[in-house]
């Protein structure tokens, strides 16, 4: 008891040192792995997680150790799949269902801290996406899994529809993460809000990302509008029976708020863009501002070294490129993020010259954490007022 006590008054004295509403530390001594941790917590509320489970896993693990953090994750996934398995086995697809998606989100986290040359790195991420797939199986309607061609590739996405179930053609919005994230984590952040209102989802682990960096070794492109083209295209060839192609809209997190950025400049097709932490410089605004993110950056462009991925990052930039926005745009950016430089947004939002365009800022750390329901809640209702 004397050391729960302890534990607590040490998180209340580091959110009171933060200044901010949304930095709580869990590990007040390690500001990432907390940051990780609020993240699955978050994600939580759309079935990405479980608070218990995954306070119970972090209070066994030894902060700092990337392998404690592995051998935990790696554990509670293993216990969820196999409530997963024993739910299934008994035709309890329900329970199966939300099981799996749990499970599948641990195998993420199990995964994050792994040196991509360690032998393990590959089969959990597999894991993570495999269990991802069984619960898009048993989920109503399903999660579709889509290979999207590529320049003589191919990108890995799913396609949700909208749970409203009238004839018409709907919206559809394209959602991409980070510099760290996969399609399957965007799910669990932000699917389940959009389908409810309407709108058909399209997934994608575009050039740098998840899958597709793994298996099909894309790297991160400064121009990713071209993942943007190959997803309409997509849509427009496959899907053009239940989706309006000319309502059209995109939604980028992180690093992903830079490609979506990007995207709605140069893609017309776009036809309303949502930035979930805006990066104008990626070097400035995010790989010298929160070293820690570096690694998965080097990854990301396929660099060797902090000198080779300056060098490729450069191009990461949206000087002469944001004023070239012609679509409504919305900017939710935390006014103490500690990840992505707030003054990024509003160098974005000032770039801009298309008069649709909102800046909402949240008095919280990245992501708006501390109003991970208000503000998403807010964004899918500007969604869909733009996309009618």
């Amino acid at each position: 008891m004397h050391s729960i006590a302890v534990l607590l008054r040490q998180k209340r004295k580091s959110l009171s040192e933060s200044h901010s509403e949304s930095i709580f530390l869990y590990f007040p001594e390690n500001r990432g792995w907390s940051h990780q941790i609020m993240r699955g917590i978050g994600e939580a509320q759309n079935g990405g997680g479980d608070f218990g489970e995954i306070s119970r896993a972090a209070s066994r693990m030894k902060v700092g150790d990337s392998e404690s953090w592995h051998t935990e994750w790696k554990a509670l996934a293993e216990y969820v799949e196999g409530i997963g398995k024993a739910a299934e086995s008994t035709g309890r697809k329900q329970t199966a269902m939300q099981s799996y998606f749990r499970a599948s989100n641990y195998y993420r986290q199990a995964d994050f801290y792994l040196d991509r040359d360690d032998p393990r790195e590959l089969p959990t991420y597999q894991k993570h996406v495999d269990l991802f797939q069984k619960a898009g199986e048993l989920r109503t309607p399903k999660v579709e899994p889509v290979w999207i061609p590529f320049e003589g590739r191919k990108l890995h996405g799913y396609f949700v529809r909208s749970t409203d179930s009238s004839s018409s053609k709907q919206p559809c919005v394209i959602m991409f993460g980070g510099a760290d994230s996969t399609c399957e984590e965007v799910y669990f952040s932000s699917v389940p809000d959009a389908v409810a209102r309407g709108m058909h989802v399209l997934l994608v682990d575009g050039p740098g990302q998840g899958y597709t960096l793994r298996f099909e070794k894309l790297y991160a492109l400064f121009d990713y509008e071209k993942t943007v083209a190959a997803a309409i295209d997509f849509l427009t060839s496959t899907k053009s029976d239940v989706i309006d192609t000319k309502r059209i809209g995109i939604l980028g997190r992180s690093l992903g708020g830079y490609y979506a950025s990007r995207s709605a400049a140069m893609e017309k097709k776009v036809k309303a863009a949502v930035i979930f932490d805006a990066i104008f410089n990626v070097i400035e605004n995010v790989y010298d501002f929160f070293p820690p993110v570096r690694r998965a950056l080097n990854w990301d462009v396929g660099a060797r070294n902090e000198e080779e991925a300056r060098e490729k990052l450069s191009k990461f930039n949206l000087s002469g490129v944001a004023e070239k926005i012609e679509c409504p745009i919305l900017i939710v950016h935390g006014s103490e993020d500690y990840i992505s430089s707030p003054k990024a947004a509003d160098k974005l939002y000032n770039s801009i010259r298309h008069p649709d365009k909102t800046l909402k800022l949240y008095k919280a750390g990245h992501g708006a954490a501390a109003y991970r329901a208000e503000s998403t809640a807010f964004v899918f209702d500007w969604l869909t007022e733009k996309l009618g």
